[in-house]
């Protein structure tokens, strides 16, 4: 994050000699193993499976730990996460199988050992007929088969892979680095476009959320790829649609016993699935955008919610709990150190020595006055867009991360779902001050608010008030 604190430097440093030490000042950590999940806090939750003993694994990648609920509600820690942990799944023996980027780890659910499962440890493509621990490979996201096998994706290389029960590699579909679209051809000849998941059903056919091809395909037992959903292009899912004629940016998939596919995207807040008439169904808007689905031996679907902190169950007769996790926002009006924040990524200090935190993931700005008080300055907790012009505390906000002010106490929001930055002026007012959500040629000696900012990084007001902002993907700081 890039902040410069106005005039105000050179004093910080005299006051502040080394050594330094660090000391909580605003939020708290309440993990609560022990008690009812529930009332745990989870932190970017990546993935949830459950046993046929009913106990449910959850990947709480912030956290860097696996967490385990028992079937009488209460949750614990059952072991370390390994490291860039991605996803998740279950063998036929019931240890858990954890993917992290080049490797697949064993872990045991009755001790919480880990082994090295598959991946010799580097970013590559090779390994074909060869032991899965010689193999270097790239894992996105991981399923079990009915034989046992493991079947994974790896985005960067554009495949589908297979360890099968012996634990030789073998590539099923994609070439191994190859992007594209190929379909209706032997799995093997197909091209794929940056797989992000996939499942397996009962009789092993595989089902690939293929990402930038905005399809779902599928690779019969038979070796054959065909599209099941997905019209090639990017868009907002339609409810009672052929799913060949509809856009499906499907970022998670799942399927059950019933021939039901279920799927998340980038764009729908809805759960969609899709029967085997092939026509696309969507609940109720529920926030699920990019959430992880898995389904278990009961038909139930459990969805990893990592936006909000939540693991989530959906039952066969369409009930949604909430079954580990709770909100992450507590505390306005009391002591900053007894908040909950949600995912904070940017913070500033004001003029007056107030520090004002992105509490990112509730999609609001908090303050921490002098005195050592939190309250909320912006957003209303609802990832969007609106508010320009009234009070920042009514406007909506889409994952706010950095954060500048300058000397005059305007505040500078990088607005990175909505690919803007805003200004909050010490008036009460919120505007926007760059950028705009449709593209735009528009940038260097136009209007701020006219140029499109593909991503907005960090942020820094230089003594004069000039605002400085980098855009990561472009390479460029403004």
């Amino acid at each position: 994050m890039l902040a410069v604190i106005a005039g105000a430097w050179p004093a910080f440093a005299q006051l502040v000699p080394p050594p330094y030490i660090f000391r909580g000042f605003a939020g708290s950590l309440p993990l609560g193993d022990g008690g009812p999940a529930t009332s745990a806090l989870l932190s970017e939750p990546a993935d949830a499976v459950r046993d046929k003993n009913g106990f449910v694994y959850i990947l709480d990648r912030g956290n860097e730990r696996i967490r385990r609920v028992a079937p009488d509600g209460t949750i614990s820690t059952l072991a370390p996460a390994p490291v860039n942990s991605q996803a998740m799944a279950l063998d036929l023996d019931g240890n858990l199988l954890v993917g992290s980027i080049t490797r697949i780890w064993r872990i045991s659910t009755v001790d919480g050992s880990a082994t090295v499962f598959a991946g010799a440890g580097s970013y590559a493509f090779d390994g074909d007929g060869q032991p899965a621990l010689t193999a270097n490979m790239v894992v996105t996201d991981l399923a079990v088969g009915p034989d046992g096998s493991v079947y994974f994706t790896g985005s960067g290389f554009n495949a589908v892979r297979k360890i099968d029960t012996l634990g030789i590699v073998t590539t099923v579909a994609g070439k191994g680095g190859t992007a594209g679209f190929l379909d209706n051809v032997p799995a093997a000849q197909g091209l794929l476009n940056a797989p992000r998941a996939l499942t397996v059903d009962s009789e092993g056919n595989i089902y690939v959320a293929d990402y930038l091809n905005n399809r779902i395909r599928k690779i019969s037992t038979a070796g054959a790829m065909t599209s099941v959903a997905g019209n090639g292009r990017s868009g907002i899912s339609s409810h009672l649609a052929p799913a060949l004629s509809s856009p499906v940016d499907a970022t998670s998939v799942a399927i059950d016993t019933r021939r039901v596919l279920y799927f998340t995207t980038r764009l729908n807040p809805e759960l969609g699935s899709i029967g085997p008439n092939g026509i696309i169904s969507l609940g109720v808007p529920d926030n699920f955008q990019n959430a992880i689905l898995r389904t278990d031996t009961n038909e139930t679907l459990w969805i990893t919610d990592a936006a909000n902190n939540r693991v989530r169950r959906l039952d066969r007769d369409g009930r949604i709990t909430t079954v580990v996790g709770r909100t992450q926002f507590f505390g306005d009006g009391g002591p900053a150190d007894m908040a909950l924040l949600n995912r904070p990524k940017g913070m500033a200090v004001g003029p007056d020595g107030s520090i004002f935190v992105s509490d990112t993931s509730n999609h609001r700005i908090r303050k921490i006055n002098p005195s050592g008080v939190i309250s909320t300055v912006a957003g209303t907790g609802v990832a969007g867009f609106s508010g320009d012009g009234a009070a920042p505390v009514k406007a909506m906000l889409n994952g706010p991360s950095h954060l500048a002010a300058d000397a005059n106490g305007n505040l500078y929001v990088n607005d990175a779902g909505n690919r803007r930055v805003r200004k909050i002026a010490p008036t009460g007012i919120i505007t926007t001050f760059a950028g705009k959500s449709a593209f735009s040629v528009i940038k260097e000696g136009g209007p701020a608010i006219e140029a499109y900012l593909s991503d907005v990084g960090g942020l820094a007001v230089d003594r004069s008030g000039r605002v400085y902002i980098s855009e990561p993907s472009a390479n460029r700081v403004w």
